[in-house]
């Protein structure tokens, strides 16, 4: 039964309908409380509806429950930056990139988060490391090039790497 639930979310999902999805994953929720994957799903659905404070907190408790999730981890710093919550949201995309060291979107939010607060060696390693393994990717270049001279923060590009605020938390 629960499984029906969720193949009916991501149906529901999958046709834009995220409040009838939600509620697929919440009835699922009742039938197996404790599997994150559950958390995780509902909170990338609640950030389509604009509801940033629940997603984050179904982050959390997906984190919580299975403290090696790093998409959860990855989704909830991505909506910590966005609300302003800087410090926080560097703290989760440093797990992200202890354990997945080659997740060239966490380190380039890593960059543009570490410039923002001055810290520019971490963002500068951040972008160097996305161009040796990246050497392609020549959105970066000016990134790259902005951080080693330390003087201004980096400009909004929208990279490869980068999530515009319509994309939002990946996954499902």
């Amino acid at each position: 039964l629960p499984i029906s639930y969720l193949s009916m979310a991501g149906i529901s999902y999958d046709r834009g309908n995220y409040s009838e999805a939600e509620g697929y994953i919440n009835r699922a929720m009742e039938y197996m409380p404790d599997r994150a994957e559950l958390y995780l799903n509902r909170g990338i659905v609640r950030y389509q509806q604009y509801n940033i404070k629940g997603a984050m907190a179904d982050y959390s408790i997906a984190i919580e429950l299975d403290p090696t999730n790093t998409l959860a981890l990855y989704n909830r710093a991505l909506l910590r930056s966005q609300v302003g919550e800087i410090n926080a949201a560097q703290e989760d995309f440093n797990k992200v990139v202890q354990r997945e060291p080659n997740n060239y979107f966490a380190l380039f939010n890593r960059a543009i988060i570490s410039n923002q607060i001055g810290d520019y060696q971490v963002a500068e390693a951040d972008l160097d490391r996305i161009i040796e393994r990246r050497p392609g990717s020549r959105s970066l270049r000016l990134p790259v090039k902005l951080a080693k001279k330390r003087t201004a923060p980096l400009p909004n590009t929208r990279s490869p790497l980068t999530r515009t605020s319509g994309e939002g938390p990946r996954g499902r």
